[in-house]
């Protein structure tokens, strides 16, 4: 069989070779007439598959090494036959792990603790559900909103997302959908916006479409509003003010983390060998390096918090990539996008808590949540 992927999924020639030859090229490669004799399509976030890219080629399985696939054309794919592998949650621990350090920095920023605040999160799943179960560790109170885990689950926990939008604190984790029983475009659009009370911490790691961008830059220009953003509807840069006004901006690289990249390229592996009745021969494709050193924590147990933000910003840290992002704002508005797909590319691939063993914990309190955080001890 052969195989045509992204050379920036790691281990992947390994992990497949069981089912064929692998070619790995750059992203730029995969491109109309491209694809050659590949059966098997194995992109990022960075391809758009669709009936321009796939036309006249031989390929069967398109497989997704990200958590989102509205870069791929369903309909095109179940028009042509061909399978969608994906793998959903690859990711998800690691987008919770930067949006709780982006709190913590605003916390910080505020010079008010997490902990007696309130969450709204507004999507449940792989990445809500993580973010849900840190912030609960700081004493932080959630409102979960997601319809159709609700609908799914019969769980009465599930509240209506205007009730969501009333906390102090309001994350999205939601795909990006038009269509069906219940669309996310826009869904924070210019009038729930508008009901967000001043102040509120606006986090968006999710999709760019699923808030009006427009109205949230008249919101930040106002300065009602504190926002951290990790992914844009439209060019960054458009519309005016939205990249200025929020408080933290990184360029989509929340999920950035060596042990997503490895659970996409894992996830792969098992739907593909599925997929084609091939029993591997390997128990796993892929193995994570040993775990990283973090800083000491030297603090009284009297402050847990303290302690939980000097750990998590040792191996989780948006303050440099938001630097680096609002230097494109001198750059000539027609080179933004280049840039900002450069800086996307150019990212180094962060380590979770779960790989990172803290040194010099003192007992007590900071050790105890710490270790619900997920961190070695």
């Amino acid at each position: 069989m052969k195989i045509l992927a992204d050379e920036q999924i790691p281990g992947l020639a390994v992990a497949l070779a069981d089912l064929g030859e692998v070619r790995t090229v750059p992203a730029s490669a995969i491109r109309p007439g491209g694809l050659g004799a590949a059966e098997v399509l194995c992109v990022r976030t960075v391809t758009r598959v669709n009936a321009r890219l796939l036309d006249g080629s031989k390929v069967r399985v398109v497989g997704a090494a990200s958590s989102g696939t509205d870069h791929i054309d369903k309909t095109c794919l179940e028009a042509s036959g061909i399978l969608l592998q994906s793998t959903a949650g690859c990711n998800g621990v690691t987008v919770a792990e930067h949006v709780l350090a982006a709190l913590l920095l605003r916390s910080a920023a505020e010079e008010r603790p997490l902990c007696g605040r309130r969450a709204g999160i507004i999507g449940c799943g792989h990445t809500g559900g993580a973010l849900l179960r840190m912030l609960e560790a700081l004493g932080v109170e959630c409102v979960r909103n997601d319809p159709p885990l609700a609908m799914r689950t019969g769980e009465q926990h599930y509240r209506p997302l205007d009730e969501a939008l009333e906390a102090d604190i309001v994350s999205l984790h939601v795909p990006l959908t038009r269509g069906g029983p219940h669309p996310t475009h826009h869904l924070l659009n210019a009038e729930r916006l508008a009901r967000l009370a001043p102040g509120t911490i606006l986090v968006n790691t999710s999709r760019g479409g699923v808030l009006d961008e427009a109205a949230l830059a008249e919101l930040l220009r106002a300065r009602r509003l504190s926002a951290v953003l990790d992914v844009w509807e439209g060019p960054p840069g458009e519309p005016p003010g939205l990249l200025e006004g929020a408080a933290l901006i990184t360029p989509h690289i929340a999920g950035y983390s060596l042990e997503a990249r490895l659970r996409a390229t894992e996830l792969l592996r098992r739907g593909l060998c599925h997929e084609f009745g091939v029993t591997a021969k390997r128990a796993s494709a892929v193995t994570p390096p040993g775990p990283l050193l973090s800083s000491p924590v030297f603090l009284d147990s009297a402050h847990p918090e303290c302690g939980a933000a000097l750990a998590v910003l040792s191996c989780c840290d948006p303050r440099p990539a938001d630097r680096v992002l609002r230097g494109m704002l001198a750059a000539l508005p027609a080179r933004r996008a280049a840039l900002f797909e450069q800086l996307r590319a150019t990212s180094p691939l962060r380590r979770e808590f779960g790989s990172t063993r803290v040194a010099s914990v003192p007992s007590g309190a900071v050790a105890t949540l710490l270790a619900r955080l997920g961190f070695q001890l």
